[in-house]
């Protein structure tokens, strides 16, 4: 008599004709793809959280309260430079003014002082002619025009270089304030900073838990998640690190749902034997998604669109590759030679035919034996 089976207790599949993928088993976690972190803009304590881990941010939601009285104290003594500097703007104008007056005013006497002696050398010149005048009295006409003459130069030199100078010292004023403006544009701007703000809409997945902490300029104080598209982070063991590469393409599977990605990156460094990588999702904005989803992510190796295959099993696992074929109410095993290995399926090389169904079921128990009957 021959051994025999209960249908009902086997695992059976039909061999079909499609594509295949080999493919790298490995876990993933779902995270955002973006992740913004604020930081502390200067040297402060922390006065009040705003709000924690799980809240709902839109853009400019208040999330930590900073202790600005350092800052306060800074922007005002900066004011005070600035208006200590437009004050000696104005004095420089003021001084420049009364200079730029008084020249004008011995400009306009010494202009009158030349054309009295022009007026006197005329006259004496014509007495001269007429032998009423000395030769020396002419001479000394001639010499107070010239005099005249370069005093009133010297007084017009002497306006423009306090032009000059004045308009250097008021350039050096003004670039001096300059310098004081970006300082107390910096010093408001910091002060605006001091309650840090959300600049998304998004998840606070991260905040400062101590009130009067004291946090230096730069370090960390929240993180914000960026819900509307997201990334997966895989991990598989070491011995494949020589197989991945960005560019592969990937399925994540969670929750019944499948996603196709791309890996996008691969870590350098091995952790524990365990090496990292960055899927990114065909659809990063699928309604499925969530923080911290575990998933698994098959990383496709190999692909083959036209091939015999048939489901997964026990079978495929064994070292001796064979199969029992079923046929009627008997199973007949036969030698069968297996190629890629996939997600679902796994590849028949030869053996067997289209349309045969075999037991996938684990039939180790039966593997001496060349046909059983199945009820």
């Amino acid at each position: 008599m021959r051994p025999s089976i209960p249908r009902e207790r086997l695992r059976l599949a039909r061999v079909t004709v499609g594509p295949i993928e080999a493919a790298i088993m490995a876990t993933g976690t779902v995270v955002p793809e973006v992740e913004r972190v604020l930081s502390s803009p200067l040297d402060a304590r922390v006065l009040r959280i705003l709000e924690h881990p799980g809240a709902q941010l839109d853009v400019g939601t208040p999330v930590v309260e900073l202790d600005t009285s350092e800052s306060i104290l800074a922007l005002d003594k900066i004011v005070k430079d600035l208006k200590i500097k437009e004050n000696l703007q104005a004095q420089s104008r003021l001084t420049l003014e009364k200079s730029l007056v008084d020249l004008a005013g011995r400009i306009e006497m010494k202009t009158l002082d030349l054309q009295a002696a022009q007026s006197r050398l005329q006259s004496n010149q014509q007495l001269f002619t007429d032998n009423l005048l000395s030769r020396e009295a002419l001479r000394q006409s001639e010499l107070a025009v010239k005099q005249t003459e370069i005093e009133l130069g010297q007084l017009r030199g002497e306006r423009a270089n306090a032009e000059r100078t004045n308009a250097v010292q008021l350039e050096g004023l003004s670039l001096e304030r300059g310098g004081l403006d970006k300082e107390a544009a910096q010093a408001r701007r910091l002060l605006d900073l001091s309650t840090t703000k959300s600049d998304r809409k998004g998840v606070l997945t991260w905040v400062l838990s101590q009130e009067g902490a004291l946090v230096h300029r730069g370090d960390v104080i929240a993180r914000i998640a960026d819900l509307s598209s997201f990334r997966v982070d895989g991990s598989v063991s070491d011995v494949h690190v020589g197989r991945l590469h960005p560019g592969m393409p990937a399925v994540v599977r969670f929750n019944e749902e499948t996603l196709d990605g791309t890996i996008s990156e691969v870590y350098p460094t091995v952790e524990n034997g365990v090496i990292r990588f960055t899927v990114a999702l065909a659809r990063p904005s699928h309604p499925s998604l969530r923080p911290n989803l575990r998933a698994d992510v098959l990383v496709i190796t190999d692909r083959k669109p036209r091939t015999l295959r048939v489901k997964r099993g026990p079978f495929a696992d064994t070292a001796a590759r064979q199969v029992f074929v079923v046929r009627g109410n008997q199973a007949f095993r036969v030698p069968v030679t297996l190629g890629l290995a996939g997600i679902d399926d796994v590849e028949v090389l030869s053996g067997l035919r289209e349309s045969d169904e075999i037991i996938i079921s684990d039939m180790r128990d039966y593997a001496h034996l060349s046909q059983i009957t199945v009820k």
